[in-house]
């Protein structure tokens, strides 16, 4: 019973913010006064994005090449000044070619389908404090994080307070994982799959352009499905069984500590550097741990925004679960560095990128090395956004 308390949150959020609609007098927030309904205004914003991306990778395992066509759409609202909405969908399109040894569902292939990203009430009723309830898209640590980004069914809350130059903010989250495929198993209430984290955060920032944040999220994952079990294993994970039986060698408990420094400069120019480390406490040493640095550099001109970034990565097969990690960084069991390259036009909101990463197999014993091998990913793309409204 405890483990669904906080998803009641959730459906609280949509039906106090269908029914604040018709009468705000039957809430306990703070009522309005004359002058603040005359003042506040309903707002409402809407932008579109078209992205083509080509993506290609192959090695001893797999060979794969393929285009995708996205069409995104993303709408805010201010329903009231405590009540604000957000939808973000997109329709993917998908076409080329994959082969693989194993027969394994990776590298994005063959996906041609709506994705629902958002679909999100947050409740903002006083300042300082806010909740959120709905489908939720989930970065773990909001500075850096290796684990995400995922949507999922959840429900946070979080609430911050400035100390001088330095904000501090604390936070809770709990949903519901959802796996790669669809679970065939008859799940009760006690064997749902959740996913519970804890963060808290400083930043700082200066009048001079310098900013340094922290933060530290403590994370559990509970109950994963044989589904998400079996995706893992061909993905870097070590698994018990196969199939509908199969079972995670090892419970996912940890922290993940993230930094974040970055300077901007009077012309406008952006370093930055940002860090996370990450600690499974339920897996073995040499199997638990998982880090990332991203060092990126952004150079504003009058007509083109460019930005490059380069990411070395260390991921351990089990520091959590594989199949929700990045894809761009081959998943679990890797190191290897990504490289990233953007041109915007600010204009007309073009942009254009680039990518390489190589991607290596760490552990060459480990379970799930005989599906993986060494790895190089080349990417290339543009995309154009769109203000609606």
């Amino acid at each position: 019973m405890k483990r669904i308390l906080l998803f009641s949150l959730a459906g609280w959020l949509m039906a106090s913010g269908a029914f604040a609609q018709q009468s705000s007098l039957s809430t306990t927030l703070p009522a309005q006064t004359a002058d603040d309904k005359d003042d506040f205004k309903r707002k409402y914003e809407g932008s579109m994005s078209i992205s083509l991306t080509g993506r290609h990778f192959d090695d001893e395992v797999i060979n794969s090449r393929f285009s995708r066509a996205a069409i995104s759409a993303d709408f805010d609202a201010r329903f009231l000044e405590w009540l604000d909405g957000r939808l973000s969908v997109a329709q993917i399109f998908t076409s080329g070619a994959s082969s693989n040894l194993y027969a394994v569902t990776e590298g994005g292939t063959g996906l041609n389908a709506l994705l629902l990203d958002e679909a999100s009430l947050t409740l903002k009723p006083f300042k300082g404090f806010k909740a959120s309830g709905g489908i939720l898209a989930i970065d773990q640590n909001p500075i850096a994080s290796i684990i995400g980004p995922n949507s999922w069914t959840a429900a946070t809350v979080a609430g911050s307070t400035d100390v001088g130059a330095v904000t501090l903010t604390a936070s809770a989250l709990q949903g519901i994982p959802t796996s790669r495929g669809t679970s065939n198993q008859v799940l009760d209430e006690d064997t749902l799959p959740l996913y519970t984290n804890g963060t808290l955060m400083a930043a700082l920032k200066t009048d001079s352009g310098f900013g340094l944040s922290v933060a530290g999220t403590h994370f559990v994952f509970t109950d994963l499905s044989s589904t998400a079990a079996g995706d893992s294993e061909q993905l870097g994970a070590t698994v018990i069984g196969t199939g509908k039986n199969a079972l995670f060698a090892y419970d996912y408990r940890g922290m993940e500590y993230a930094a974040a420094i970055s300077q901007k400069f009077l012309n406008g120019d952006v370093i930055s550097l940002r860090a996370s480390s990450l600690r499974n406490e339920l897996a073995p040493s040499g199997q638990n741990s998982a880090g990332q640095v991203k060092i990126e550099y952004k150079k504003a001109l009058d007509r083109w925004n460019i930005a490059g970034n380069i990411t070395p990565f260390r991921i351990e097969s089990d520091a959590f679960p594989s199949t929700y990690a990045s894809p761009s960084g081959g998943f679990t069991n890797r190191q290897g560095t990504m490289t990233n390259l953007k041109i915007e036009n600010k204009k007309h909101k073009i942009t254009a990128l680039a990518g390489y990463t190589k991607a290596d197999v760490l552990d060459t014993e480990a379970q799930a090395a005989r599906y993986q091998s060494d790895r190089e990913i080349y990417t290339l793309g543009v995309e154009v956004k769109h203000d609606l409204f």
